[in-house]
Parts: C-alpha cells; sequence; structure tokens
C-alpha cells in the first residue's frame, strides 16, 4: 500500500518537475504547492477541533465518548499551534534575514561627477 502511495505521488509530481528548467525552477514550484497545502491544512486542524467540539458537547453523560471528543479537541489545537506557529517562524527567518523568492538585483556603481 505504501509503495503504491508513493509511486502516484511521485507519478503525480513528475510532469511538473519535467517541465522545470532550472532548479530554482524546480525550488519554486514546491514552494508554490506547499504556500497553496498550509492553509488548506490548517482548515483540516480547524474542522478536526471542531468535529471533536460537536463530539464533546453531543456525547451528553456518555463518559468515553466526552474523553473521545475532548482528546480530538487536545490533539485539533495541538496541531493548529504547531502549524501556525512554524508558519511564522519561517516568515520571521525570511524577515529577518531578507530571503524572498524574488531574484537580487545587481548594485549600481555610483556616479561621480567630474569623472
Amino acid at each position: 500500500m505504501k509503495k503504491t502511495i508513493s509511486l502516484l505521488a511521485f507519478l503525480a509530481v513528475t510532469p511538473l518537475v519535467a517541465s522545470a528548467q532550472t532548479l530554482s525552477d524546480i525550488l519554486t514550484l514546491f514552494s508554490n504547492m506547499i504556500n497553496a497545502l498550509v492553509p488548506f491544512l490548517i482548515g483540516l486542524g480547524a474542522l478536526y477541533f471542531i468535529w471533536g467540539v460537536l463530539k464533546f458537547v453531543m456525547a451528553g453523560d456518555d463518559q468515553e465518548a466526552r474523553a473521545n471528543g475532548r482528546s480530538m479537541m487536545i490533539y485539533g489545537i495541538i496541531a493548529l499551534f504547531a502549524m501556525v506557529s512554524v508558519w511564522g517562524l519561517v516568515n520571521v527567518l525570511v524577515n529577518t534575514f531578507g530571503l524572498s523568492a524574488v531574484a537580487p538585483t545587481a548594485p549600481t556603481t555610483p556616479f561621480v561627477p567630474g569623472f
């Protein structure tokens, strides 16, 4: 099963990587894919948390179902915290060190009048 999933993932990405001309294009492609995936994963974490809240509230007197809902809420909060904190840390590092997807420009020589 794991081999099938990894083969399907490889086959899904292969045309995108093959169409890229340089390593920079490949890195930009993967960066764009990750940037699109992060909000989706945060949304899934939020839905998991909300599902846990609903299970907790709807359980009534069933202690086992309430415990299951409580654990889902805790895992949802932990997942949301981890995703948002890593995303924030990456943004802090990018802004601190001046990293961006924009290619750097060559410095210009200063103009000295009279020369």
